[in-house]
């Protein structure tokens, strides 16, 4: 699932998920201005349209490590600030209710990896998901400088 925001009030925003049935269970059109059903390895971000910030929650671990930079990639382009939300620890995960797409292809990321993998990482924070025994990495980007000191700013306000 990808989020280009996180809001419980409708809102010009987008959401992004592989499957139909989870699109349509909690009917998010009433939230989100525009609902896109695709692989996020094939959404066109320009026709998605330009976003102040993308949330990759849980995502980029659905995908070989190619395929997770291309995509971080692709929406920086059209976003001022990237957040990331993944397993830093040993995630091993296969189909879950018959879905393929919940399959982690890269099950090995650690916080080493994600730092050098995507660039333009500005700050992180990881914490133990007691219920799934697993550490969960949240980073926070952006893929243009001039928003660097904006994330630092934003950790010394959360650090005090």
């Amino acid at each position: 699932m990808l989020l280009l925001a996180l809001l419980d009030t409708p809102s010009p925003l987008a959401f992004i998920h592989q499957q139909a049935k989870v699109v349509t269970t909690p009917r998010l059109e009433t939230k989100y201005e525009k609902v896109v059903v695709a692989d996020v390895r094939y959404v066109s971000w320009d026709k998605v349209g330009r976003a102040d910030v993308v949330i990759f929650g849980d995502v980029l671990e659905h995908m070989s490590a190619e395929d997770a930079l291309a995509v971080y990639k692709s929406a920086g382009e059209v976003c001022d600030f990237l957040i990331i939300s993944i397993p830093v620890s040993k995630a091993s995960q296969g189909e879950v209710h018959g879905n393929p797409f919940e399959t982690h292809v890269e099950d090995d990321w650690s916080h080493e990896k994600v730092m050098s993998t995507f660039p333009g990482i500005a700050f992180a924070q990881v914490s133990r998901n007691e219920k799934q025994d697993v550490l969960i990495g949240v980073y926070f980007a952006s893929l243009y400088r001039k928003h660097h000191d904006i994330l630092k700013a934003i950790y010394r306000q959360m650090a005090k």
